[in-house]
């Protein structure tokens, strides 16, 4: 049972309110925080909203709810999402394996809080790779989805409330953002020489990704690359999968152009 108490007190010339909640278990105190303010309604408001979140964490653990790190619930999201109908697609596996590399991951699930979510956003926006806001805004939503279906899913004590409650920060510091319309058009021969590369790259004895076809295709629908071989092959294909990534990944010895 949490309980609270203030005290009314001179600090100087001023007068503060003294508060404190504690939280019995069996007739022990198992939880206790004070802290001061300089009126009476701070103090209550304060007081009132901790209380309701030591409720809330006490009505979870006899609920059933379990307790994980964040980064365990992301990989029991992943397996549980593999073996559904709808399995993860390639954006959000590879922004889960980024996420889980962060502090944020070896977090308790129901401990994570705005200023965690803020921090990590800060901290991607300074690592090696420099992701812009809107790939920062793609990690955000990723994070906000396995948090606000964790509970129902999985049983696992967990919210998607501190996201909600990060966004004005985030927005505030410009961390993240929509992502802008691309601009960048075919100019000059570069058709004829990507087309040229996928001609080559055809010619190998182990392909069997036909390059210049995708390649068109994507340029006459403006469809995802995965959008694209899903309507080649197939999402019932079990080599669906694999033709998006090599396909991708082939791109890193284009011709460049300038």
């Amino acid at each position: 049972m949490a309980f609270y108490s203030i005290n009314k007190r001179l600090r100087g010339e001023r007068t503060v309110y003294s508060t404190s909640v504690k939280q019995k278990n069996k007739g022990k105190i198992v939880f206790s925080k004070s802290k001061t303010f300089t009126s009476r309604s701070s103090a209550l408001k304060w007081a009132r909203g901790l209380i309701s979140q030591l409720e809330a964490d006490e009505t979870n653990l006899t609920a059933g709810y379990r307790e994980v790190t964040f980064g365990d619930l992301i990989v029991e999201y992943e397996k549980y999402k593999a073996k559904s109908n709808r399995p993860l697609g390639r954006t959000a596996s590879f922004t889960y394996r980024i996420i889980r590399n962060y502090p944020i991951s070896q977090l308790i699930a129901s401990k994570i809080k705005s200023h965690d979510i803020v921090h990590y956003c800060t901290a991607r926006k300074e690592s090696d790779s420099q992701p812009g806001p809107a790939t920062i805004a793609i990690d955000v939503s990723v994070i906000r989805k396995v948090l606000r279906i964790g509970k129902s899913l999985l049983g696992v004590n967990c919210t998607q409330q501190p996201v909600v409650e990060a966004y004005q920060a985030l927005y505030d510091l410009k961390l993240i953002a929509r992502s802008t319309t691309r601009k960048r058009r075919l100019e000059g021969n570069e058709y004829d020489r990507l087309l040229a590369f996928f001609e080559q790259k055809e010619k190998h004895r182990s392909t069997v990704i036909p390059y210049r076809a995708i390649f068109k295709t994507s340029l006459a629908t403006c469809l995802r690359i995965s959008e694209v071989t899903s309507a080649y092959f197939g999402e019932s294909d079990r080599s669906f999968r694999f033709y998006p990534i090599t396909f991708s990944s082939s791109f890193s010895s284009l011709p460049v152009l300038p």
